[in-house]
Protein backbone atom coordinates (compact mmCIF):
# COMPACT_ATOMS: atom_id res chain seq x y z
CA UNK A 1 0.00 0.00 0.00
CA UNK A 2 1.24 3.48 -0.84
CA UNK A 3 0.07 6.39 1.31
CA UNK A 4 0.84 9.51 -0.68
CA UNK A 5 0.26 11.83 2.32
CA UNK A 6 1.43 10.02 5.48
CA UNK A 7 1.61 11.69 8.86
CA UNK A 8 5.14 12.58 9.97
CA UNK A 9 6.86 9.53 11.45
CA UNK A 10 4.44 7.01 9.96
CA UNK A 11 5.97 3.76 8.68
CA UNK A 12 5.18 2.64 5.16
CA UNK A 13 2.19 0.55 4.14
CA UNK A 14 -0.71 -0.61 6.28
CA UNK A 15 1.44 -0.23 9.42
CA UNK A 16 1.43 3.50 8.72
CA UNK A 17 -2.37 3.53 8.76
CA UNK A 18 -2.36 1.75 12.13
CA UNK A 19 0.25 4.22 13.44
CA UNK A 20 -1.94 7.13 12.37
CA UNK A 21 -5.11 5.70 13.93
CA UNK A 22 -3.34 4.97 17.23
CA UNK A 23 -1.84 8.46 17.33
CA UNK A 24 -5.16 10.12 16.59
CA UNK A 25 -6.97 8.07 19.25
CA UNK A 26 -4.29 9.03 21.79
CA UNK A 27 -4.28 12.74 20.96
CA UNK A 28 -8.01 13.12 20.33
CA UNK A 29 -9.87 10.43 22.32
CA UNK A 30 -13.25 11.92 21.35
CA UNK A 31 -12.35 12.13 17.64
CA UNK A 32 -15.37 11.72 15.40
CA UNK A 33 -15.23 11.43 11.63
CA UNK A 34 -18.32 12.28 9.62
CA UNK A 35 -18.58 11.03 6.05
CA UNK A 36 -20.14 13.96 4.20
CA UNK A 37 -20.16 12.27 0.79
CA UNK A 38 -18.89 9.02 -0.71
CA UNK A 39 -18.54 8.01 -4.33
CA UNK A 40 -17.10 4.97 -6.06
CA UNK A 41 -16.14 4.54 -9.70
CA UNK A 42 -14.12 1.71 -11.23
CA UNK A 43 -11.13 1.15 -8.91
CA UNK A 44 -11.52 4.38 -6.92
CA UNK A 45 -13.44 5.40 -3.80
CA UNK A 46 -13.66 9.10 -2.91
CA UNK A 47 -14.76 10.20 0.57
CA UNK A 48 -15.32 13.77 1.82
CA UNK A 49 -14.85 13.83 5.62
CA UNK A 50 -15.24 16.24 8.51
CA UNK A 51 -13.09 15.44 11.54
CA UNK A 52 -13.85 16.83 15.02
CA UNK A 53 -12.11 16.24 18.32
CA UNK A 54 -10.53 17.73 21.41
CA UNK A 55 -6.76 17.76 21.77
CA UNK A 56 -6.51 16.14 25.23
CA UNK A 57 -3.62 13.69 24.76
CA UNK A 58 -0.06 13.80 23.44
CA UNK A 59 0.12 13.89 19.63
CA UNK A 60 3.23 14.01 17.42
CA UNK A 61 5.29 14.94 20.47
CA UNK A 62 3.03 17.87 21.39
CA UNK A 63 1.45 18.28 24.79
CA UNK A 64 -2.36 18.60 24.72
CA UNK A 65 -3.95 22.04 24.63
CA UNK A 66 -7.53 21.06 25.43
CA UNK A 67 -8.65 22.87 22.28
CA UNK A 68 -11.44 21.54 20.09
CA UNK A 69 -10.44 21.25 16.45
CA UNK A 70 -12.35 20.65 13.24
CA UNK A 71 -10.88 19.98 9.85
CA UNK A 72 -12.07 18.74 6.49
CA UNK A 73 -10.60 16.81 3.64
CA UNK A 74 -11.06 14.29 0.89
CA UNK A 75 -9.61 10.77 0.91
CA UNK A 76 -9.18 8.80 -2.32
CA UNK A 77 -8.49 5.08 -2.32
CA UNK A 78 -7.42 3.03 -5.33
CA UNK A 79 -8.44 -0.61 -5.02
CA UNK A 80 -6.97 -3.67 -6.73
CA UNK A 81 -7.95 -7.30 -6.14
CA UNK A 82 -9.98 -6.42 -3.04
CA UNK A 83 -7.13 -4.46 -1.43
CA UNK A 84 -6.47 -0.77 -0.98
CA UNK A 85 -3.29 -0.22 -2.95
CA UNK A 86 -3.02 3.58 -2.77
CA UNK A 87 -4.35 6.39 -0.57
CA UNK A 88 -4.38 10.10 -1.18
CA UNK A 89 -5.42 12.50 1.58
CA UNK A 90 -6.38 15.82 0.06
CA UNK A 91 -6.39 18.43 2.79
CA UNK A 92 -6.92 15.98 5.68
CA UNK A 93 -3.45 15.85 7.24
CA UNK A 94 -2.47 19.37 6.23
CA UNK A 95 -5.75 20.85 7.58
CA UNK A 96 -5.31 19.01 10.88
CA UNK A 97 -1.69 20.04 11.29
CA UNK A 98 -2.53 23.64 10.37
CA UNK A 99 -5.29 23.63 13.02
CA UNK A 100 -2.64 22.53 15.54
CA UNK A 101 -0.07 25.08 14.33
CA UNK A 102 2.12 22.30 12.89
CA UNK A 103 1.66 22.80 9.15
CA UNK A 104 5.43 22.90 8.66
CA UNK A 105 5.66 19.18 9.55
CA UNK A 106 4.04 18.15 6.26
CA UNK A 107 7.06 19.15 4.18
CA UNK A 108 9.09 16.24 5.62
CA UNK A 109 6.23 13.78 5.22
CA UNK A 110 5.63 14.79 1.62
CA UNK A 111 9.27 14.10 0.79
CA UNK A 112 8.63 10.42 1.64
CA UNK A 113 5.55 10.03 -0.56
CA UNK A 114 5.31 7.16 -2.95
CA UNK A 115 7.36 4.61 -1.01
CA UNK A 116 5.87 1.14 -1.09
CA UNK A 117 6.35 -1.66 1.40
CA UNK A 118 4.25 -4.78 1.65
CA UNK A 119 0.93 -5.42 -0.01
CA UNK A 120 -2.32 -3.54 0.05
CA UNK A 121 -4.63 -3.25 3.00
CA UNK A 122 -7.38 -5.85 3.18
CA UNK A 123 -10.87 -4.28 3.13
CA UNK A 124 -11.84 -6.08 6.35
CA UNK A 125 -8.71 -4.70 8.01
CA UNK A 126 -9.60 -1.23 6.73
CA UNK A 127 -13.16 -1.57 8.04
CA UNK A 128 -11.86 -2.56 11.48
CA UNK A 129 -9.40 0.34 11.41
CA UNK A 130 -12.14 2.76 10.37
CA UNK A 131 -14.39 1.45 13.16
CA UNK A 132 -11.59 2.04 15.66
CA UNK A 133 -11.10 5.57 14.34
CA UNK A 134 -14.77 6.51 14.36
CA UNK A 135 -15.45 4.82 17.69
CA UNK A 136 -18.20 2.60 16.30
CA UNK A 137 -18.75 -1.10 16.89
CA UNK A 138 -19.28 -1.73 13.19
CA UNK A 139 -16.39 -3.37 11.36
Amino acid sequence: MVDHQPLPGAPDGSEGVKYTIAGLRQGFPDLHVTIEALSAHADYVVIHNTWRGTFTGEFLGMDPTGEAIEFHGVVVWRLANGLIEERWGIGVESSMLEALGLGWLMSGALARKGRRRGGGMDLAELAATAAALTGTDRP
